[in-house]
């Protein structure tokens, strides 16, 4: 069992997880920050680039730095976010106010929210709350975990 686990987002999607949905985190996570440094014959070396908490952390980098509007990270991380806001809506979960001030940040804010941040995740968390993504749905056959509900308390949020 590792002793952290680790997920990249932007700086903007904690905010407004933070802000806007209750202080509840939704993460997609790792066992280790970077599967290039795996063990040799491990599972984690099958996690690839677009799951690999390193490779999503130097892709949103290099997109900030280069104020890249069309990086496909930054795309796909608007459109969830919007996803998300619009379904807690529905589903009575925010406010209307909660769900408009979340779309217009997503769609608005400056460049700079899109800074990639880690959360490192203890493994001390009730294991029932770490679910594995299961193997259909990963983007390769490397472990990767879902923790739908984190609070703040439970995970440290650093920048590198």
């Amino acid at each position: 069992m590792p002793k952290l686990y680790y997920s990249t987002v932007p700086y903007l999607k904690f905010f407004i997880q933070k802000t806007y949905f209750n202080d509840r985190h939704y993460v997609w996570c790792s066992e280790c920050f970077d599967n290039n440094l795996s063990a040799p014959h491990t599972l984690g070396l099958f996690v690839p680039p677009s799951s690999n908490p390193a490779d999503i952390y130097k892709v949103l980098k290099e997109a900030c730095r280069k104020r890249d509007t069309h990086d496909s990270k930054i795309i796909q991380q608007r459109a969830s976010l919007i996803k998300i806001a619009t379904e807690k809506h529905l589903n009575g979960e925010i406010t209307d106010i909660q769900r408009d001030e979340a779309i217009f940040m997503t769609e608005n804010c400056e460049f700079t929210l899109w800074k990639p941040v880690i959360y490192l995740i203890p493994n001390s968390l009730n294991p029932l709350r770490i679910q594995a993504v299961p193997i259909k749905k990963r983007a390769s056959f490397g472990p990767e975990y879902i923790i739908a509900d984190l609070v703040q308390d439970e995970f440290d949020l650093i920048e590198v």
